[in-house]
Parts: C-alpha cells; sequence; structure tokens
C-alpha cells in the first residue's frame, strides 16, 4: 500500500498553517512511502512493533488497562516490559491487528490521523 503525506514547511507558523486548509503553498512537497500492515512485516520488524506498543501500553497504564493488574503484582516493575511482551504477545497482536495500525518496513509505527 502507497501512503501519501504532506509535509508542511510553516508548522511553526499558526497563521500560515491556517493557510494550507484551503490550498497547498507551493513550498510544500508530497512524500510517498510504503506502508506494512503487521502479517507483512518481517519476524524482526514484529518484534519491534509488539516491543513499541508494549511500552506504549505502559506509558499510558491506568486502572483500567488489561495489564495494570500485572503491573502491580509484579516486585520487579522493570521487568514489566519483558513479562508483558512473552505472557501478552497473543492479545497484543490481536490489539494491533484490530486497531489496523500501520507501520514502515522496520516495524516503526506510522503516526498518522485518519
Amino acid at each position: 500500500m502507497l501512503l501519501n503525506t504532506c509535509l508542511n514547511p510553516y508548522k511553526t507558523n499558526p497563521k500560515r498553517q491556517a493557510q494550507t486548509i484551503t490550498g497547498a503553498p507551493k513550498n510544500m512537497r508530497t512524500i510517498r512511502t510504503k506502508v506494512f500492515k503487521f502479517e507483512e512485516l518481517s519476524e524482526t520488524a514484529k518484534q519491534k512493533a509488539i516491543i513499541d506498543h508494549v511500552n506504549f501500553e505502559i506509558e499510558v497504564m491506568d486502572e483500567n488497562s488489561p495489564y495494570y493488574e500485572v503491573a502491580m503484582k509484579m516486585e520487579t516493575p522493570w521487568f514489566l516490559t519483558e513479562a508483558l511482551y512473552f505472557d501478552y504477545r497473543n492479545s497484543i497482536i490481536e490489539t494491533i491487528k484490530a486497531n489496523e495500525y500501520e507501520f514502515y518496513k522496520d516495524g516503526e509505527l506510522i503516526n498518522l490521523s485518519k
């Protein structure tokens, strides 16, 4: 799948950025890049995607997180990433697939708003 994204050189100037809503400035450019679904990634890229998602889950974890109880029970929280990666790997993969995340070839999540 190919994805087109536009880079706005006026990101820091809200007045100029507002002008891009109705028309692109002359120096805006289009970049084409290949994106991949989780299933299309290499094994190494899949591992990176899973680890990155685990780290994201840890960063946003609260009482409603499915992994909150695991974190609270651990006496060694510095191993939480590893524990979630190995014990909840299938659940994390299901979450990635259900959200239809798209990745670069190396497994880095593409952060775009639809």
